[in-house]
């Protein structure tokens, strides 16, 4: 009997020796899994570090190439609008001209003069009315946050402006023709009475 109860005790013994060692070997692997499972949760998150300042220098890059677009196609509208101007200028001259002092002139030649004195103005306008559009855009605005728009453009706006109030010829869709020109002189002619310490100060020099 009392071999019976040494043998009982020492399988309970061993049955309980192997449950533990099972539940450590259980912990052992759940640990196992989350360590793999910490180490791979790392590795994402550096990668995902990694391609997230990847996205940002290629952002920085695409804002920089948009920056140099935008200051190209500046410098190319207002170029447009300078040669537009002179063209319209020639084009109204030998118009003035013929008409003055060619009292032989046919109805077909004033008629062309008068044709190229319209495109000629038309061309003007419309540049002139895009490079306004554009220089009023926010975009713009934030890329070059240290241009003063008003003092580089200001003179040519008005000068344009002043232009589509002289020519009197009927033409189709004039008062939409600087609609965004208009739009921007108001802007700054608003900012002029708010802030008057920052109008532009033009023939200040006295006459000699």
């Amino acid at each position: 009997m009392f071999e019976f109860y040494t043998n009982n005790t020492f399988e309970g013994q061993n049955s309980f020796n192997w449950i533990s060692i099972i539940q450590v070997l259980i912990q052992l692997v759940t640990l196992g899994i989350a360590s793999i499972a910490l180490y791979t949760a790392r590795k994402s998150l550096s990668t995902s570090n990694q391609n997230l300042n990847t996205a940002n220098k290629n952002l920085e890059g695409v804002s920089r190439t948009q920056a140099v677009q935008s200051h190209m196609n500046l410098i190319t509208l207002e170029n447009e609008v300078r040669k537009n101007g002179e063209n319209f200028r020639m084009a109204t001259k030998k118009h003035k001209i013929t008409t003055d002092t060619n009292k032989n002139a046919t109805e077909l030649e004033l008629m062309f003069l008068t044709d190229n004195m319209d495109n000629a103005f038309v061309l003007y306008m419309n540049s002139a009315d895009k490079l306004a559009s554009l220089v009023n855009t926010d975009y713009l605005k934030k890329q070059f946050q240290n241009r003063d728009w008003k003092e580089e453009y200001k003179d040519i706006f008005d000068e344009v402006n002043s232009s589509f109030k002289d020519y009197d010829i009927e033409i189709s869709g004039k008062s939409q023709m600087i609609r965004n020109l208009i739009i921007l002189l108001e802007i700054w002619d608003k900012e002029n009475l708010e802030n008057p310490s920052n109008t532009i100060i033009t023939n200040s020099l006295p006459n000699t």
